[in-house]
C-alpha cells in the first residue's frame, strides 16, 4: 500500500512538472519561448489548417497537432496608439467569426517594453459554418495578442481544443510574457 502511494505522487507530480521551453527566431526582431515539443509545420499543413491565412510568419503544432501556436502579419494599417480603438474592431471580429464566444480576459499589457493588445476566449462553431473545413462542431480555447510594428499588426495566436484548455493555460501564458519585438521597418524582414 506504501508503495502505491508512493507511486500515486511520483506520477502526480510528473504530471504537472514544469514545460521545458525554447528559444525561437520568427524574423529579424521578433522572438519567443515555445515548448520544445512544438514543431514548425510544413507549408502544406498550413495551407490545410488554415487556407485562408495568406500572412503567416510562422505557425508551430504541439505533438499532439491540435494545439497551434503561430504568428501572423495583418496588413491593416495602424498606428500604435491605436491599440484601444483596434481592440473595438477586432472584439467585434472575433464576435464575428464564432457562434458562441465566451472572453476570458481582453486587457492592454505592456510586455518586454511593448504594448498588447490581449483576448483570452473560447469560441463554438456549429457544425454547420465548420463544414467547409470539413469539419462537424468546434470548441476551442484561444489566447490572442496584438501590438503594432511599422504601422502593421502582428498577432501572436495560441488555439487548442475547449478539453485541453486546463493544459495549456499555464505554458501560454509563460509563451506571451517571452514575447520579444523590436523596433524595425517590414520592407527588411522574412520569415526564417
Amino acid at each position: 500500500m506504501k508503495k502505491a502511494v508512493i507511486l500515486f505522487f511520483i506520477l502526480v507530480l510528473s504530471a504537472y512538472s514544469e514545460v521545458k521551453m525554447k528559444r525561437v527566431k520568427i524574423t529579424e526582431g521578433i522572438s519567443v519561448s515555445i515548448p520544445t515539443e512544438f514543431t514548425p509545420m510544413s507549408e502544406d499543413e498550413k495551407r490545410a489548417k488554415f487556407p485562408s491565412s495568406k500572412n503567416i510568419l510562422a505557425m508551430f503544432k504541439g505533438k499532439n497537432t491540435q494545439v497551434n501556436f503561430g504568428v501572423n502579419v495583418s496588413r491593416a494599417l495602424w498606428k500604435e496608439e491605436d491599440l484601444q480603438l483596434m481592440g473595438e474592431f477586432y472584439r467585434s471580429s472575433i464576435y464575428n467569426l464564432y457562434d458562441k464566444v465566451n472572453i476570458i480576459n481582453e486587457d492592454i499589457r505592456k510586455i518586454n517594453k511593448r504594448e498588447f493588445l490581449i483576448f483570452e476566449f473560447t469560441s463554438f462553431l456549429e457544425g454547420s459554418k465548420s463544414s467547409v473545413m470539413g469539419r462537424g462542431s468546434l470548441s476551442e480555447y484561444h489566447y490572442l495578442m496584438y501590438t503594432i510594428v511599422d504601422g502593421k499588426t502582428l498577432i501572436f495566436n495560441l488555439s487548442c481544443p475547449v478539453f485541453l484548455q486546463n493544459q495549456y493555460e499555464e505554458t501560454v501564458q509563460r509563451i506571451m510574457k517571452s514575447v520579444k519585438v523590436s523596433d524595425f521597418k517590414w520592407e527588411n524582414q522574412s520569415a526564417s
